[in-house]
């Protein structure tokens, strides 16, 4: 089942004490208000455009927010008592800390403070999908526990799970299996048109997915037991699996079929007319 919604995360400012993140619309004043908010969890992915100044301003004014704001809520996504911390710009993250070895002995002094909460550490997670020994080896120098992928750009079904295999086959740092129905940032204005991977690719592809690749990690791996879906509504930058005039529910439907036993018979609800005025281009 679909049980989580990793959502971006963004600072206002370097080096100074967060009073209210930016873009804090979509998160805290949307989403964590909603009706069926506690239907589903959560977890945060740092967009670090904004980055750290130190660690000590990592420690005291990033993540002691994101413990008191988003960790000790009930719906953040916990994995063994322990949240899920994305980050996204790897590279730049310990290059502010001070390097590989600062930032692994930050992240472990982290893991101490969420221990002290009561939590039992954390996972923390960075973006790269690729065969490249000496990324993985980077980011496994770091402390990450895990990579995954936010977009394949426009790459066709067959070179995403390319991607992921080669990945795997180096076997330096697990890696969460993810899957895109497709990519481009011509709506922000770039040239990069998006192709829509087709709905029979998009089943096979989760059905190689679920046989093929998450089998082959042990049961103890994070990797053998979620699927990212990339992306539910960025518009923008053109992957939406989402309802839409693209392909009905037909996304939704794909990943129903390939990851539920048993399949009975459902509706698919047709939004209304409220969220017709809403986006109104989009159905």
């Amino acid at each position: 089942m679909v049980s989580t919604c990793i959502l971006a995360w963004y600072r206002p400012s370097t080096g100074n004490t967060i009073r209210q993140p930016d873009n804090n619309m979509a998160l805290s004043e949307g989403f964590m208000n909603a009706n069926y908010f506690n239907q589903i969890n959560f977890a945060i992915m740092y967009e670090n455009g904004a980055g750290v100044a130190d660690e000590n301003d990592f420690k005291n004014n990033v993540v002691n927010y994101w413990i008191e704001n988003y960790f000790k809520n009930p719906s953040y996504l916990l994995i063994d008592n322990k949240p899920i911390i994305c980050i996204w710009n790897a590279d730049k993250m310990a290059n502010e800390l001070g390097g590989a070895t600062a930032n692994a002995r930050v992240f472990n002094e982290i893991e101490q403070m969420l221990i002290q909460e009561g939590f039992s550490g954390a996972i923390f997670m960075t973006v790269y999908v690729g065969g490249d020994a000496a990324v993985q080896n980077r980011l496994k120098s770091y402390g990450y526990d895990y990579t995954y992928a936010y977009n394949y750009g426009a790459n066709s079904m067959i070179n995403q799970l390319h991607a992921l295999d080669s990945h795997k086959s180096t076997g330096l740092i697990d890696v969460i299996p993810t899957i895109s129905q497709g990519w481009g940032p011509q709506p922000w204005g770039q040239h990069s048109r998006k192709t829509n991977i087709n709905l029979n690719d998009w089943r096979k592809g989760m059905e190689w997915i679920k046989t093929n690749f998450m089998t082959a990690y042990g049961s103890t791996s994070l990797s053998s037991r979620m699927l990212l879906l990339g992306n539910w509504n960025e518009i923008a930058e053109g992957h939406e699996l989402q309802p839409s005039n693209i392909s009905g529910f037909g996304y939704l439907d794909e990943l129903r079929r390939a990851f539920t036993i048993n399949q009975t018979t459902h509706t698919d609800l047709l939004p209304g007319k409220t969220y017709d005025q809403m986006t109104p281009s989009l159905w």
